[in-house]
């Protein structure tokens, strides 16, 4: 095939000064010879990689409407996880708008993969508790450390092996290294956070390339920006933390919002 097919393209282009050198050649044409078909091209474009999916088990993803997690999520959808999705929803302080784009994030993703499922958990009441009785500062960490507590507790219902979050080293007040470690000691599952060493311009282009970024930078708040405080405290200290935790019901409101949940078979919005 090579002979008969390298002759005749160098009997078509005779006179262009073209010649053959197998070792250092400036132009590879290719064939792949099927049993019904032959292709011819002379670009291969890398596809996703990656593991199958489910081959890994599953996971829970924090999944906001920003850039970041849908990031993440797609990252342990390649490495063989099933990813579900859970959202912290305050439609009472911030209408439906958020809501809408983080399902349709949630159906974006899923197209890699089939099967996945958003958990949508009313938090506004919480978010309310810790502005009324608790440190100011400390309040962006306080509202983490609840959602881990719930998206841990989901996931164990659910027999998930694992969360993973779109949190960055130094990105925002609440991913210092300090503040990462306040609230991930509150749970004893793993956290995956495929991000961690990302800036952020690498992960706009993953965002692009998977098809989340146009959807990602629509003007819609989350709920971590419902009472944010002036000044928050980029280095919680956990003795704090736990004393504010002492000041409100936070194992009552969980429950009530874990009673609450909403769930979305994102295969039924095909």
């Amino acid at each position: 095939v090579d002979f008969e097919v390298g002759s005749r393209i160098m009997e078509v282009l005779s006179g262009k000064g073209l010649s053959v050198d197998i070792n250092r050649a400036e132009f590879i044409l290719e064939i792949e010879i099927g049993p019904q078909e032959t292709i011819v091209f002379d670009n291969r474009v890398p596809g996703l990689g990656g593991l199958p999916v489910g081959s890994s088990g599953q996971v829970l993803s924090l999944l906001s409407g920003g850039i970041d997690s849908p990031v993440s999520t797609f990252k342990l959808i390649n490495r063989g996880c099933r990813v579900h999705g859970i959202f912290f929803d305050n439609r009472t302080f911030l209408g439906r708008g958020g809501y809408d784009k983080v399902v349709r994030l949630a159906h974006t993703l899923n197209r890699f993969q089939g099967g996945g499922k958003l958990y949508i958990v009313p938090f506004q009441n919480i978010q309310v508790a810790i502005r009324d009785h608790c440190t100011d500062s400390n309040r962006i960490v306080l509202y983490r450390r609840m959602m881990y507590r719930i998206a841990h507790a989901l996931a164990e219902l659910k027999g998930y092996q694992g969360l993973t979050t779109g949190e960055s080293v130094g990105q925002v007040a609440s991913q210092t290294l300090q503040n990462l470690m306040a609230v991930s000691c509150v749970i004893p599952m793993s956290v995956f956070r495929p991000l961690i060493g990302m800036n952020k311009q690498e992960i706009i282009i993953q965002a692009k390339q998977i098809g989340t970024y146009d959807i990602s930078i629509e003007p819609q708040p989350d709920c971590c920006s419902v009472f944010m405080p002036d000044q928050p405290n980029t280095r919680c200290k956990l003795k704090y933390l736990e004393a504010d935790e002492k000041l409100y019901a936070w194992e009552d409101l969980m429950a009530s919002a874990l009673d609450s949940v909403e769930t979305i078979s994102l295969d039924d919005l095909d």
